[in-house]
């Protein structure tokens, strides 16, 4: 949660003196020549539109003059804000997320275009923005005053040392008993041929609790519905894994500990600080396994190829547990909106509304995703045997900021995040493509809480229990200076700060909206 600033507060306050009360619908007007319109976007430096044949390109196809108003992505929400405060703002505004604060503002002033009547003819915005995403922008009046900018929606499973794991003679891991075997013998059975144990089955984030969700422990906790997920019990009642009253959560410490124990786990993973530090670790050819997404797996294994040529990899699901009936039959809550950002038409471009939706709707067609994805054709690349050729060095300057001007993405698109760099892995990456995207749609519960803001658990995670002390116990468990029991001690903990109150407001939400 980003902090509010005196300084925007003070911005919001302004921009509430500016604007006048009551939404405002848009209309239709009928262009006879090019369409001007201005829209900010967050974009690096590299990007220049003055003279840019991306952009030129854009305007030609769909009959538009844009002017962009670029600003770097360290400051860009600072100067929208100053722009929307003093009035000086564009037709177009790019905006964080539904719960943008400023968004929120200029909705009750009646500065944001409605945009539900243009999107039936917009049939490539339909089709390749994700129904969660539209869900989660949709407004308690049952309008749409956003465009969601989307991204894939998935599960990532475990990437393993194939190499490792055939010349030691194991088998898959499948049960968290079989993990721990593994774990063992890939401390013990030297698979890097160095000489010395210094080989581990995992390693983490010294956050493994409360920092980033890249955690492996966290992703582990999904087998024992333990994890920082949320669920329904199957009778429509929500809780967080992790917290359960239940204590689930101490079968996954155990089994960390036992993955200590063995010395599968890397002793130093306390000392781990930073969110990519055990995905370098894996990539350093130090850990067998790590919790990674599948498009990622080729550039990894390029890097730990330039250390150990032999290596070869494969995917592993989460471990099979042996749930009771009641557990059993939870189901995943989907919190994810698949929303990288999302875009606003203001009452200055109203007049203009339409044509702007189409603009939006021809990037995400054929001939728009291709300039999406490779820029001008001829210039940035061309078509060989039907296969895309990037020409150098013009490639090489359209992709500097291409991925942060890219103004719309086709989420499920295997082309833009399977890479194929690497001949062999193909199937392995496009076979888990399908499954880390179908997992979700057939493990979670697609209705609910995506998109949610808790108030409560705001506040929640600004205490000492979820900054310092839900990771402090956790860590003391796994490497036994603490028992088991002292996580029932630590949940005492966790209520007594406010968890009860951040499970009322995830449940009046869902039992709302599911």
């Amino acid at each position: 949660m980003k902090r509010i600033t005196v300084s925007v507060l003070i911005l919001l306050v302004c921009l509430g003196a500016v604007f006048a009360a009551g939404r405002t619908e848009s209309t239709t007007t009928q262009p006879s020549g090019p369409v001007e319109f201005s829209l900010f976007i967050r974009a690096v430096p590299d990007f220049v539109p003055e003279n840019n044949p991306w952009v030129q390109q854009i305007d030609a196809a769909t009959n538009s003059k844009i002017n962009w108003i670029v600003a770097a992505p360290a400051t860009a929400w600072e100067k929208r804000n100053v722009m929307l405060a003093s009035g000086d703002y564009p037709d177009v505004i790019m905006l964080t997320d539904p719960a943008d604060a400023m968004y929120k503002q200029m909705l009750s002033a009646g500065k944001i275009v409605a945009v539900d009547s243009f999107l039936p003819g917009a049939t490539n915005l339909m089709k390749y923005t994700l129904p969660v995403s539209w869900n989660a922008v949709r407004e308690k009046d049952g309008k749409i005053y956003q465009i969601p900018r989307c991204t894939i929606i998935r599960e990532d499973f475990w990437v393993n040392r194939k190499d490792w794991r055939e010349k030691l003679g194991l088998s898959i891991p499948v049960t968290p008993a079989d993990w721990i075997t593994y774990a063992k013998a890939i401390a013990n059975g030297d698979p890097d041929g160095s000489g010395a144990k210094d080989t581990f089955a995992i390693t983490d984030n010294n956050g493994l609790m409360t920092g980033t969700n890249t955690s492996n422990i966290k992703n582990f906790a999904n087998s024992w519905h333990a994890g920082v997920n949320w669920y329904d019990d199957g009778s429509g009642k929500v809780f967080m894994g992790m917290f359960h009253q239940d204590g689930r959560f101490k079968q996954v410490l155990e089994f960390y500990r036992e993955m200590y124990k063995v010395g599968g786990l890397q002793p130093d993973f306390v000392s781990n600080v930073g969110a990519t530090i055990k995905h370098d670790k894996w990539k350093q050819g130090v850990v067998a396994t790590n919790n990674t997404f599948i498009g990622s797996i080729d550039t990894d294994l390029t890097a730990l190829r330039k250390i150990q040529p032999g290596a070869q990899v494969e995917m592993i699901p989460y471990p099979q547990v042996a749930l009771s009936p009641s557990v059993a039959k939870e189901k995943q809550i989907l919190t994810q909106t698949g929303i990288y950002n999302t875009w606003a038409i203001t009452d200055k471009g109203k007049d203009k509304a339409e044509h702007i939706v189409k603009v939006f709707d021809y990037l995400l067609s054929d001939e728009g995703w291709n300039l999406m994805q490779f820029g001008v054709k001829g210039l940035h690349y061309e078509l060989v045997d039907g296969k895309v050729k990037r020409l150098e060095p013009a490639a090489e300057n359209f992709f500097r900021w291409q991925s942060w001007a890219m103004m719309f993405r086709r989420p499920l698109d295997k082309g833009f995040w399977l890479k194929n760099t690497i001949a062999e892995i193909v199937p392995l990456q496009e076979e888990w493509f399908v499954k880390s995207i179908d997992f979700i749609q057939n493990e979670y519960i697609q209705k609910g809480l995506a998109g949610f803001v808790s108030q409560a658990e705001i506040e929640f995670k600004r205490s000492d229990v979820w900054t310092t002390r839900v990771n402090q116990v956790a860590m003391q468990i796994i490497v036994g200076q603490q028992p088991l029991e002292a996580w029932d001690a630590l949940l005492k903990e966790v209520y007594a700060a406010g968890w009860q109150k951040v499970l009322d407001e995830y449940q009046a939400f869902y039992t709302a909206n599911k």
